[in-house]
This record gives structure tokens, C-alpha cells and sequence, in this order.
């Protein structure tokens, strides 16, 4: 059950922001196709606060809250995210917590591990020209991607849609809304599986609040357990 339920974790946030390879492929690719359009619109950089409800959706529609989470992002782009689970209805809300700590630093995505001395690698960082592009109203408008704006947590969101060609994939679409506001933090993001059930994470609240400069600095300063290999 705990792989289970990290793997959930992880995936989720490998889709929103630590699976920076693919991004980073679809940004650049973007932009060599459209070079005559300007990214002079970008929101400029600031530190937020957001805090999300996790959700799932099964086949008959029928919505359960499986968490929150709260992410903390600097204006230099660093970021962490805590993450609590319901990883058991049976027991009371206080035995059933599961917490998730990641943390985004400029030299990479690390997990806070159980160990207090330790944290793991998990993936690179994305570089200041995919975090200046995702603030960017027209690269987001103009995203091969783009299927339309909403409004989460009382901002304006591009709504990027991915597809899952694989039939033998059980997710049939993946939906991640940004804000330029907020850049590449998305504030929602959507799987959507075949049998018709989804995965949900969306932002309730943003608030555009000073982040402390020492918000990843226990990090930084404990040595990495495992350092995997970087995604390609």
C-alpha cells in the first residue's frame, strides 16, 4: 500500500512539474515554430502560496477527497510541496495520514526521505527560459496544446490538453491549467482513465505572499540517499 500510494503521489506530480525533459521538448519545440511570436507579455515572477484538494473520480462519477496539499513557490523559481494523504477510509483521519515532502531547488527535484539525513533525487529542475515562456499568456494561447481558458482559484487558466494515443494506456487524456501568474505550477490538473474515472488536483486558494528564503534549506543541507538518473 505505501508504494502504491507514493507511486500515486509521484505521478501526479511528475505530470504537473517534475517531468521537466518533455516540457522542456514541447516549450522549445514551440517556440522554433513560432518565431515571430512574442513573450514580452509575461506575468512577472513572483513568490505565491497555493493550497490544493487531491480527489478522485470513479467510473459512476462519484467524487472522494484522498488529500490536500500546499505549495510554497519562490520568485526564483523554487518551490516546495507538502502532501497529505487519506491512504486508509478505514481508520480515523489522523492514523490514515501519509506525508509527502518534495522540493524543487535550482540544482534539481528532491523527496525528503524518512531518513532525517537524507533526501532523494527525483528529477531536474526547470531551467529561467521554461519558467519565462509558461508566464508568457501567448506561448500558452498559442501551445499546440491548448484547448481553452476556465478559471481556477480565482485566476484565468490556459488549459493544455495531452492525448494518450496508446490504447493499451489506461489513461485516455491528461489536463494541466496555467495561470502566467503562477507559471509552471499548474493550479489543476486532471488525469482522466479510459473506464471513465480521473485523478484530480486543483488549486482552492493563491495567495502572492513572501516565501522564506530558507523555505528549501533542510534540503540542501542533508546528503542525497539515492540519486537516480536524470530523466531524458
Amino acid at each position: 500500500m505505501k508504494k502504491i500510494w507514493r507511486g500515486l503521489c509521484l505521478g501526479v506530480l511528475v505530470i504537473g512539474v517534475i517531468s521537466f525533459s518533455q516540457i522542456h521538448k514541447r516549450a522549445i519545440g514551440s517556440q522554433v515554430q513560432n518565431k515571430t511570436l512574442s513573450f514580452a507579455d509575461a506575468e512577472p515572477a513572483e513568490s505565491f502560496v497555493a493550497k490544493y484538494v487531491n480527489s478522485k473520480v470513479d467510473p459512476g462519477g462519484t467524487v472522494t477527497v484522498t488529500g490536500s496539499s500546499t505549495r510554497y513557490v519562490k520568485a526564483n523559481g523554487e518551490w516546495r510541496e507538502v502532501i497529505i494523504r487519506q491512504s486508509n477510509p478505514d481508520v480515523s483521519p489522523e492514523r490514515s495520514k501519509r506525508v509527502a515532502v518534495y522540493g524543487g531547488t535550482l540544482d534539481g527535484v528532491y523527496e525528503k526521505t524518512s531518513d532525517p539525513a537524507s533526501r532523494r533525487y527525483v528529477s531536474e529542475s526547470a531551467n529561467n527560459q521554461i519558467l519565462q515562456l509558461f508566464r508568457s499568456h501567448n506561448y500558452l494561447r498559442n501551445n499546440p496544446e491548448f484547448v481553452r481558458t476556465e478559471e481556477v482559484a480565482g485566476l484565468i487558466v490556459y488549459v493544455l490538453r495531452t492525448e494518450v494515443r496508446d490504447p493499451a494506456n489506461q489513461q485516455e487524456w491528461i489536463e494541466n491549467s496555467y495561470s502566467p501568474k503562477t507559471g509552471l505550477n499548474p493550479l489543476r490538473i486532471i488525469m482522466h482513465f479510459r473506464d471513465g474515472s480521473e485523478i484530480r488536483d486543483e488549486a482552492l486558494s493563491v495567495e502572492f505572499t513572501e516565501v522564506p528564503e530558507t523555505l528549501n534549506d533542510d534540503l540542501k543541507a542533508t546528503p542525497i540517499k539515492q540519486k537516480e538518473e536524470k530523466l531524458k
